[in-house]
């Protein structure tokens, strides 16, 4: 679930939004479809979008750093 909301995440460009969202599953021992409830849903969704939240402070930090190591490399030239 994880796995296909993170790709729905990737190409809708961020715009992931549980209320438009339906998800089921399979599962393997009693072979049985079932339709996620809108909770179960927005929990998933919240997941993801923590990560990339996550994933754009920690790239945001690294970029700081980088940029601060530069300045700092000039300065003693």
């Amino acid at each position: 679930i994880i796995l296909g909301l993170d790709a729905l995440y990737n190409a809708a460009e961020g715009k992931l939004d549980a209320e438009t969202l339906e998800v089921g599953t399979v599962t393997l021992e009693e072979k049985q479809f079932r339709k996620l409830t809108s909770e179960e849903v927005e929990s998933y969704v919240s997941q993801i979008l923590e990560m990339h939240i996550e994933s754009e402070e920690s790239d945001e930090e690294e970029t700081d750093e980088k940029s601060e190591d530069e300045s700092k490399d000039e300065n003693e030239e």
